[in-house]
């Protein structure tokens, strides 16, 4: 539907509202655990729905409502309504709590490395703060996600000051969005160059791949490919360091050419059509079967961290650690963004995504959403990994040499 087409927001905003409100209390599985009473959201929400004038509004103010939650995976993720895309010249990571700049687009003083201090003389700490207050996720990881996401994006503002640091050295400096237009040309030279996967192997001996997404349905094939290529390896480290998860059917794929045997992970469950909040389905097992590919190598290893999220780590990550004789985690405690959400389209191409079904445990417990513990924790600097130094990895390439 185009925007010319829209009906006046006055003849459908509490419509609009009411409509995603019942999708929510139809498919959402979570009310028990977050405690929340949804029927008295929605006569808050309702209350103030006539100061909204555009559809733009409309949205922001219903994920507002869906924030009431406190679920990462039940958001708007998507509105035609929003402002031109555009991406800022400069990208950015958080390790320990520390934002850096890790690359630069264009010539700037700011250069690759610097800590980021300020962002519109507003210091990074405070940005952070309010972005907890005004989201209220259990994961903070999730929560620095989204604001390095925003910064990205261009979400502080078209043009921007940056403040950072190195050593003693500070640079302030004013930094302009660039505009990527309607056909995404510019966007898609930048997503191109960016790989959800790659492949090496050390000393002929150790493979290494890692594993940026498992959004791309056909990454399955293409490291089986990979994998049968690296084939007189005898140790391999799987990186999903800073993968935030994807598609379960695709982490399960990719799962089953590492696992010795059939995996077990527990039970997945869903809300009973026409049911109250507290009815489900009967419980499906959730099960990895073995494609016996890697059967052969001695130890694998995961490096992980504070943002391997979601399937990335409660289904990929803990179908490895159940065959536990040669699998070692290294790295930092996984995000705990537990459950599986859908995605919901809307009459206008809104995208809506809810938890629609939560994992159980073998025991048939609720999956706490706490992450997932490393065998051994590493901390990686800031100022090494700018130079190409990776203390993790080194660390996992030394328990492959050892015997």
């Amino acid at each position: 539907m185009q925007k010319k087409d829209l009906l006046p927001i006055e003849d459908v905003r509490e419509k609009i509202l009411y409509s995603i409100w019942k999708l929510v209390d139809q498919k959402y599985v979570l009310f028990k655990e977050r405690g929340i009473n949804w029927d008295e959201v929605l006569k808050r929400y309702k209350e103030n729905i006539k100061d909204i004038s555009t559809y733009k509004e409309l949205y922001e103010y219903i994920n507002t409502m869906l924030l009431e939650l406190h679920d990462p995976h039940t958001r708007v993720v998507y509105t035609p309504y929003n402002e031109e895309l555009c991406i800022m010249p400069l990208f950015i990571k958080c390790t320990n709590g520390i934002y850096y700049i890790n690359e630069v687009i264009g010539k700037y003083k700011l250069c690759k490395g610097m800590r980021l201090i300020k962002i519109n003389n507003i210091s990074i700490q405070e940005i952070q703060n309010r972005y907890i207050k005004y989201y209220k996720f259990q994961s903070r990881s999730y929560i620095c996600s989204l604001l390095i996401d925003d910064f990205h994006k261009g979400k502080f503002g078209d043009v921007i000051r940056i403040t950072a640091k190195h050593g003693n050295t500070e640079v302030s400096e004013q930094v302009n969005t660039i505009k990527l237009g309607d056909n995404l040309e510019v966007f898609n030279k930048i997503r191109n160059n960016i790989s959800l996967f790659n492949c090496k192997v050390y000393d002929d001996s150790i493979g290494y791949l890692k594993i940026i997404s498992f959004f791309d349905k056909s990454m399955a094939d293409i490291i089986e490919k990979e994998v049968k290529y690296m084939k007189n390896i005898r140790c391999l480290i799987i990186d999903i360091r800073e993968n935030s998860g994807g598609l379960i059917n695709c982490a399960k794929d990719i799962a089953s050419l590492f696992v010795s045997a059939q995996v077990n992970l527990g039970y997945r469950v869903s809300r009973k059509n026409g049911g109250n909040h507290l009815e489900f389905e009967i419980p499906s097992e959730l099960h990895i079967e073995s494609k016996n590919l890697c059967n052969h190598i001695e130890k694998i290893i995961v490096l992980c961290d504070e943002f391997t999220m979601s399937s990335a780590e409660f289904i990929f990550l803990e179908a490895l650690l159940k065959d536990k004789k040669r699998i070692y985690t290294i790295g930092k405690q996984t995000g705990g963004l537990a459950h599986g959400a859908s995605l919901f389209t809307l009459f206008d191409g809104t995208k809506i995504q809810i938890t629609t079904f939560k994992y159980l445990n073998t025991n048939m417990e609720v999956v706490q959403e706490t992450g997932i513990v490393p065998d051994v924790e590493v901390e990686n600097d800031i100022e090494e990994m700018v130079l190409g130094e990776d203390q993790q990895l080194k660390y996992a390439i030394k328990l492959c040499n050892s015997k």
